[in-house]
Protein backbone atom coordinates (compact mmCIF):
# COMPACT_ATOMS: atom_id res chain seq x y z
CA UNK A 1 0.00 0.00 0.00
CA UNK A 2 1.07 3.32 -0.71
CA UNK A 3 1.77 6.58 1.46
CA UNK A 4 -1.20 7.72 -0.67
CA UNK A 5 -3.22 5.17 0.24
CA UNK A 6 -2.17 4.84 3.63
CA UNK A 7 -3.12 8.75 4.08
CA UNK A 8 -6.08 8.23 2.84
CA UNK A 9 -7.36 5.19 4.53
CA UNK A 10 -6.65 7.24 8.29
CA UNK A 11 -7.48 10.20 7.25
CA UNK A 12 -4.25 12.30 7.67
CA UNK A 13 -2.02 14.11 5.72
CA UNK A 14 0.83 12.20 3.75
CA UNK A 15 3.71 13.06 5.69
CA UNK A 16 1.84 11.81 8.82
CA UNK A 17 1.75 8.26 6.85
CA UNK A 18 5.51 8.77 5.52
CA UNK A 19 6.77 9.22 9.64
CA UNK A 20 4.62 5.71 10.49
CA UNK A 21 6.00 3.53 7.29
CA UNK A 22 9.21 5.47 6.47
CA UNK A 23 12.39 4.60 8.41
CA UNK A 24 14.47 7.02 6.98
CA UNK A 25 11.87 9.71 8.18
CA UNK A 26 15.12 12.52 9.54
CA UNK A 27 15.13 14.02 13.38
CA UNK A 28 14.38 17.36 11.66
CA UNK A 29 11.27 16.24 9.78
CA UNK A 30 10.73 14.74 13.45
CA UNK A 31 11.03 17.58 15.18
CA UNK A 32 8.92 19.78 12.89
CA UNK A 33 5.84 17.56 13.03
CA UNK A 34 6.27 17.69 17.19
CA UNK A 35 6.38 21.20 16.38
CA UNK A 36 3.29 21.79 14.51
CA UNK A 37 1.61 19.49 17.39
CA UNK A 38 2.78 21.62 19.80
CA UNK A 39 1.46 24.99 17.64
CA UNK A 40 -1.95 23.35 17.23
CA UNK A 41 -2.30 20.74 20.17
CA UNK A 42 -6.44 21.09 19.95
CA UNK A 43 -7.10 20.33 16.33
CA UNK A 44 -4.05 17.05 16.79
CA UNK A 45 -6.59 16.03 19.58
CA UNK A 46 -9.69 16.55 17.65
CA UNK A 47 -8.21 14.71 15.05
CA UNK A 48 -7.04 12.17 17.07
CA UNK A 49 -10.37 11.60 18.81
CA UNK A 50 -12.05 11.72 15.58
CA UNK A 51 -9.77 8.86 14.05
CA UNK A 52 -10.45 6.85 17.36
CA UNK A 53 -14.30 7.24 17.49
CA UNK A 54 -14.05 5.49 13.84
CA UNK A 55 -11.50 3.01 14.57
CA UNK A 56 -12.43 1.83 18.28
CA UNK A 57 -11.19 -1.80 17.28
CA UNK A 58 -7.84 -0.47 16.45
CA UNK A 59 -7.19 1.69 19.42
CA UNK A 60 -7.86 -1.62 21.98
CA UNK A 61 -6.03 -3.92 19.66
CA UNK A 62 -3.24 -1.41 18.85
CA UNK A 63 -2.86 -0.72 22.53
CA UNK A 64 -3.18 -3.96 23.76
CA UNK A 65 -0.66 -5.30 21.89
CA UNK A 66 2.25 -2.42 22.48
CA UNK A 67 1.00 -1.87 25.80
CA UNK A 68 4.66 -2.93 27.73
CA UNK A 69 6.31 -0.48 25.12
CA UNK A 70 3.60 2.50 25.07
CA UNK A 71 3.82 2.58 28.93
CA UNK A 72 7.97 2.59 28.67
CA UNK A 73 7.69 5.44 26.68
CA UNK A 74 5.39 7.04 28.31
CA UNK A 75 7.48 7.09 31.72
CA UNK A 76 10.90 7.67 30.12
CA UNK A 77 9.31 11.00 28.26
CA UNK A 78 7.87 12.08 32.08
CA UNK A 79 11.40 11.09 33.58
CA UNK A 80 12.67 13.86 30.74
CA UNK A 81 10.10 15.95 30.76
CA UNK A 82 9.62 16.67 34.32
CA UNK A 83 8.45 19.98 34.37
CA UNK A 84 5.80 19.41 31.62
CA UNK A 85 4.43 16.10 33.16
CA UNK A 86 3.75 18.28 36.13
CA UNK A 87 1.92 20.93 34.08
CA UNK A 88 0.14 18.24 32.23
CA UNK A 89 -0.73 16.75 35.67
CA UNK A 90 -1.65 20.27 37.40
CA UNK A 91 -4.27 20.98 34.58
CA UNK A 92 -6.07 17.33 34.36
CA UNK A 93 -6.18 17.76 37.93
CA UNK A 94 -8.14 21.22 37.40
CA UNK A 95 -10.55 20.13 34.92
CA UNK A 96 -10.94 17.01 36.85
CA UNK A 97 -11.50 19.11 39.92
CA UNK A 98 -14.23 21.35 37.79
CA UNK A 99 -15.93 18.49 36.76
CA UNK A 100 -16.43 16.97 40.16
CA UNK A 101 -17.69 20.04 41.18
CA UNK A 102 -20.24 20.60 38.67
CA UNK A 103 -21.57 16.32 38.87
CA UNK A 104 -21.98 17.25 42.62
CA UNK A 105 -23.88 20.87 42.54
CA UNK A 106 -26.11 18.89 39.90
CA UNK A 107 -26.47 15.83 41.72
CA UNK A 108 -25.90 16.32 45.41
CA UNK A 109 -26.19 14.19 48.44
CA UNK A 110 -28.71 10.79 47.31
CA UNK A 111 -29.56 10.76 51.40
CA UNK A 112 -30.20 14.25 52.77
CA UNK A 113 -30.06 16.62 49.39
CA UNK A 114 -27.01 18.76 50.57
CA UNK A 115 -25.57 20.09 47.35
CA UNK A 116 -22.73 22.00 48.85
CA UNK A 117 -19.55 20.47 46.89
CA UNK A 118 -17.57 21.09 49.75
CA UNK A 119 -19.25 18.70 51.91
CA UNK A 120 -19.98 15.47 49.48
CA UNK A 121 -17.72 12.49 48.40
CA UNK A 122 -18.37 9.40 46.06
CA UNK A 123 -19.45 6.11 47.95
CA UNK A 124 -19.33 2.88 45.77
CA UNK A 125 -22.23 0.98 46.32
CA UNK A 126 -20.67 -1.90 45.81
CA UNK A 127 -16.46 -2.67 47.45
CA UNK A 128 -16.18 -5.16 44.56
CA UNK A 129 -16.72 -3.50 41.53
CA UNK A 130 -14.47 -0.57 42.90
CA UNK A 131 -11.32 -0.16 40.74
CA UNK A 132 -9.64 2.90 41.99
CA UNK A 133 -10.72 5.56 44.99
CA UNK A 134 -11.97 8.69 42.90
CA UNK A 135 -10.24 11.45 44.96
CA UNK A 136 -7.01 9.32 43.14
CA UNK A 137 -8.42 9.08 39.78
CA UNK A 138 -8.59 13.01 39.80
CA UNK A 139 -4.96 13.24 39.20
CA UNK A 140 -4.37 13.05 36.58
CA UNK A 141 -6.94 10.72 34.31
CA UNK A 142 -9.19 11.14 31.89
CA UNK A 143 -12.53 12.41 31.91
CA UNK A 144 -14.16 9.21 30.51
CA UNK A 145 -12.34 7.13 33.65
CA UNK A 146 -14.09 9.41 36.06
CA UNK A 147 -17.27 8.90 34.84
CA UNK A 148 -16.78 5.04 34.27
CA UNK A 149 -16.07 5.01 38.42
CA UNK A 150 -18.27 7.66 39.56
CA UNK A 151 -21.24 5.41 37.63
CA UNK A 152 -20.55 3.24 40.29
CA UNK A 153 -21.22 5.36 43.59
CA UNK A 154 -24.21 7.16 45.12
CA UNK A 155 -23.32 10.95 46.38
CA UNK A 156 -23.25 11.55 49.65
CA UNK A 157 -22.49 14.09 52.19
CA UNK A 158 -20.19 13.63 54.79
CA UNK A 159 -22.28 13.36 57.30
CA UNK A 160 -24.52 10.69 55.59
CA UNK A 161 -21.58 8.78 54.35
CA UNK A 162 -19.98 8.59 58.07
CA UNK A 163 -23.42 7.12 59.43
CA UNK A 164 -23.59 4.78 56.34
CA UNK A 165 -20.26 2.88 57.20
CA UNK A 166 -21.18 3.09 60.92
CA UNK A 167 -24.42 1.30 60.36
CA UNK A 168 -22.33 -1.22 57.46
CA UNK A 169 -20.32 -1.84 60.34
CA UNK A 170 -22.92 -2.52 62.85
CA UNK A 171 -24.34 -5.04 60.32
CA UNK A 172 -21.26 -6.91 59.56
CA UNK A 173 -20.04 -7.36 63.46
CA UNK A 174 -24.21 -8.82 63.76
CA UNK A 175 -23.81 -11.03 60.60
CA UNK A 176 -20.12 -12.32 61.86
CA UNK A 177 -21.78 -12.87 65.66
CA UNK A 178 -24.37 -14.84 64.39
CA UNK A 179 -21.78 -16.80 62.00
CA UNK A 180 -19.64 -17.72 64.63
CA UNK A 181 -22.57 -18.55 66.58
CA UNK A 182 -23.50 -20.97 64.17
CA UNK A 183 -20.58 -22.29 63.68
CA UNK A 184 -19.48 -22.71 67.39
CA UNK A 185 -23.14 -24.45 67.55
CA UNK A 186 -22.23 -27.18 64.81
CA UNK A 187 -18.56 -28.15 66.05
CA UNK A 188 -20.69 -28.55 69.70
CA UNK A 189 -23.19 -31.03 68.59
CA UNK A 190 -20.42 -32.60 65.92
CA UNK A 191 -18.79 -33.33 69.33
CA UNK A 192 -21.65 -34.68 71.49
CA UNK A 193 -22.14 -36.79 68.21
CA UNK A 194 -18.59 -38.21 68.57
CA UNK A 195 -19.19 -38.66 72.32
CA UNK A 196 -22.28 -40.42 72.53
CA UNK A 197 -21.83 -42.49 69.32
CA UNK A 198 -19.53 -45.37 71.44
CA UNK A 199 -21.74 -45.01 73.98
CA UNK A 200 -25.14 -46.11 72.50
CA UNK A 201 -23.33 -49.10 70.75
CA UNK A 202 -21.92 -49.92 74.20
CA UNK A 203 -25.48 -49.91 75.26
CA UNK A 204 -26.79 -51.55 72.04
CA UNK A 205 -23.53 -54.64 72.58
CA UNK A 206 -24.81 -55.18 76.63
CA UNK A 207 -28.54 -55.45 75.67
CA UNK A 208 -27.51 -58.15 73.58
CA UNK A 209 -30.02 -60.22 70.58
Amino acid sequence: MSVAAIAREFGVAENTARYWVDDSWTERQKQMSHSWIERNRERARANVASWNERHPEYKSEYYDKNRERLVRGAGERNRNNPARFKACVNRSHRRNKAFMLRYFRAHGCSVCGERDATVLCCHHRDPNDKAAEVSRLLQNRSIERLIEEIEKCDVLCFNCHVRLHRRLERQQRRETRVRLEAEAAAEKQKKNAAIEAPLLDSALCDAGP
